[in-house]
């Protein structure tokens, strides 16, 4: 067996340790820092007890409370803001509404001009978005504010589009007017007609409504008025053509249909006002509901 010290014992530079290097114990200071080293947290929270005096505890607890109190008033601020922008929305929309149904009729203008002019008046802001901060999920005040922007918006809505479709039904029925004038000028009892002018002229009549681009809800009606306007101009045919030929039960059976047919070209007119009553009626609900 070697001795200590021997060959047997050589450190990491090549150098014989000396006895009492290999048997040598670690020093006091050592062993306070190897034993100090895993309590390092412990030391932190002593240091931060020693710091944090009963004083400065009071006083970051003030100071906490101050700046919640802070925050809280802030977002009250902000979620009252937000429901003052829904009420300003909801008045400035009741209000246009209001002054619009003060306007008296221009003489001078056509209907669909007037409802073309209401149509484009309505020009409030109708957002009624939630807000960045969407403080309506827990602010009562602005949840019901902006409740009924949304449906005064809806409500705003839907009074333009019914009166953007009156328009386009007025435009269509002066249309029909300008189309059927010539004819209507004309005396319908055929003893003070001539035949061939009349069946010229409605034939024309006929052609002009045809070539007409009804509203959606109008094309059963139009096409109604159409085929009924082709039995005028077929009427006003037989007619022409019994008195040509000096047939005197043609030329009667013909006056009966002619008659027949201006009745119920007349009757058409109801098919068109069902669905414009039906507007107006829609048009003046939510005019009360939102004039102030």
């Amino acid at each position: 067996m070697k001795e200590l010290g021997s060959d047997q014992f050589v450190n990491r530079r090549g150098r014989k340790p000396s006895t009492n290097e290999l048997v040598s114990v670690p020093t006091r200071s050592q062993q306070a820092t190897t034993k100090s080293r895993p309590n390092a947290s412990a030391d932190f929270f002593r240091h931060l007890k020693r710091i944090l005096t009963p004083a400065r505890r009071r006083k970051f607890l003030f100071v906490g409370g101050v700046v919640a109190i802070i925050l809280i008033v802030i977002l009250i601020v902000t979620a009252d803001s937000v429901k003052r922008d829904y009420d300003r929305q909801t008045m400035a929309m009741r209000r246009n509404v209001t002054e619009l149904s003060k306007l008296s009729p221009n003489p001078g203008e056509s209907t669909s001009a007037q409802l073309s002019n209401l149509a484009a008046s309505l020009t409030a802001k109708i957002s009624c978005r939630p807000s960045a901060i969407d403080v309506a999920s827990w602010y009562g005040p602005a949840k019901g504010a902006r409740e009924a922007c949304q449906l005064t918006a809806k409500e705003y809505t839907q009074l333009k589009t019914a009166l953007v479709s009156a328009h386009e039904y007025a435009v269509y029925v002066e249309a029909v007017h300008e189309a059927l004038r010539p004819a209507l000028a004309q005396p319908s009892e055929s003893q003070f007609a001539i035949p061939q002018d009349y069946q010229e002229t409605w034939s024309k009549t006929n052609e002009s409504i045809i070539q007409l681009h009804p509203p959606k809800n109008f094309e059963d009606a139009h096409g109604t008025l159409v085929d009924r306007i082709g039995a005028i101009v077929a009427a006003w045919l037989a007619l022409t053509s019994a008195n040509a030929n000096q047939q005197a039960t043609a030329f009667t059976e013909a006056e009966k249909s002619l008659q027949q047919a201006y009745v119920e070209l007349r009757e058409t007119s109801a098919l068109f006002q069902s669905e414009i009553t039906r507007t107006q009626a829609e048009i003046l609900y939510i005019v009360q509901r939102l004039t102030l």
